[in-house]
């Protein structure tokens, strides 16, 4: 009974992977909550401590963000901008490289899980609008968000734990990590760009009344941009704080805050509570249950402590950092090899690793990145199953490689 937390871990690795048999499909949500209450259950771990594993901070900032992203959703404005842009030149091509390069960059600024939530609920109405091929634009959401959120110390959770022990987060990622990030975003957008021209050549086809502006009401749209506004001003505070290594705001309380103009003055706010996507978040708290379990197991400790001298080494820290996160999820993964570098004599090389493995780890499965998460539940949600384990794997270990690579040869 000791190990069944591991043989439950292979079983949900198998869901993930297979996704869908004939008309049949195991929601991932569902798999992890059951596996979560099996180790409860069979008292692999407490109640105490499964409440304990449960991170309040991370379930609260995404519930707060999957409020604000239902909003915008619901209001229609990101879709009538976009729609607007493509109605210029509707090309397939020209919508793949907009939605790598902003979803990149601006998960450098917002998180990546914050993009993922908004990038998804623009994306899925605009394929099933239009009949396009889900791969390409789905595969790309998450490569590039993941990429993007590499060279920066507030581009994913891991990194925000990472940059809590340097003296200057900022310099630090940008000057090891963002000339390998610019590249393998294009990269990205090249790859899946070749892998999937066929279906990529198809011409978008646009009637005249599709960029006819969508009806937003005023009353609906000021309470929205107001959220924006106040996300990305104390964003930018909080980047202003961290440079100068002073105490900052969480991000959980900067996304409740957001939220608060569209929860009091969005008209059609009751609505945007039910479209939240509650199975997501119901799946997180089942994965910290879960990954804890999986963790009192001891078989991670015990391989580190038999290869403490892989831990002094940059690049055999990837691989474990890499590899580690599949197991145990990126956060946690990092929370465990912290405090084994931060008191090194090379930190800032090591934790810069540390960084790169954690973070492409996303790049393999489902699993590897919370934003990943995300971005396959909603799909799922909406009937689009376009994942597939092989071809995720294949074109996100490649680009992986490709970021080692430059990574390698830049530092």
């Amino acid at each position: 009974m000791h190990y069944l937390p591991l043989y439950l871990l292979v079983f949900v690795l198998i869901s993930a992977s297979v996704r869908k048999i004939g008309r049949f499909s195991l929601p991932l949500w569902f798999v992890m909550s059951i596996c979560a209450l099996v180790v409860i259950a069979s008292g692999n771990i407490s109640i105490q401590s499964a409440f304990h594993a449960i991170d309040f901070a991370t379930i609260f900032y995404l519930i707060a963000v999957f409020f604000i992203g239902s909003a915008l959703q619901d209001s229609k404005i990101l879709d009538l901008a976009l729609l607007k842009h493509l109605s210029k030149q509707p090309s397939q091509q020209k919508l793949l490289f907009l939605v790598c390069f902003s979803s990149g960059l601006l998960s450098a600024l917002l998180l990546n899980d914050t993009i993922a939530v908004i990038g998804i609920g623009i994306l899925l109405p605009l394929i099933q609008r239009f009949n396009l091929n889900a791969k390409p634009y789905l595969y790309t959401l998450a490569f590039s968000s993941t990429i993007g959120s590499l060279f920066s110390p507030i581009g994913n959770p891991q990194n925000l734990l990472i940059a809590n022990t340097l003296s200057t987060p900022f310099n630090s990622f940008f000057s090891y990590l963002f000339l390998p990030s610019l590249i393998t975003l294009y990269l990205c957008h090249r790859l899946v760009g070749f892998v999937y021209r066929k279906a990529l050549a198809a011409p978008i086809i646009m009637p005249a009344s599709e960029v006819l502006p969508l009806n937003i009401e005023k009353k609906a749209l000021w309470p929205i941009m107001l959220s924006m506004a106040s996300f990305l001003v104390l964003i930018i505070i909080k980047i202003l704080f961290t440079i100068t290594a002073s105490a900052f705001i969480s991000l959980t309380t900067i996304a409740l805050i957001a939220c608060i103009p569209i929860l009091f003055f969005y008209p059609k706010r009751i609505n945007v509570i039910k479209h939240v996507d509650w199975h997501s978040i119901l799946f997180f708290i089942a994965m910290f249950i879960f990954m804890h379990a999986v963790w009192m197991t001891e078989v991670t400790q015990s391989f580190l402590q038999t290869h403490q001298n892989w831990l002094v080494n940059p690049f055999s820290l990837i691989i474990i950092g890499f590899l580690l996160s599949q197991v145990l999820s990126n956060v946690p993964a990092v929370m465990l090899l912290l405090p084994l570098l931060s008191q090194h004599t090379h930190a800032t090389e090591l934790l810069m690793a540390l960084a790169v493995g954690s973070t492409l780890s996303g790049n393999i499965s489902m699993l590897g990145a919370a934003s990943n998460v995300i971005i396959f539940q909603y799909a799922e949600k909406a009937k689009v199953f376009a994942f597939r384990f092989l071809s995720f794997f294949t074109i996100g270990f490649t680009l992986s490689l490709c970021f080692f690579a430059i990574y390698y040869f830049s530092i």
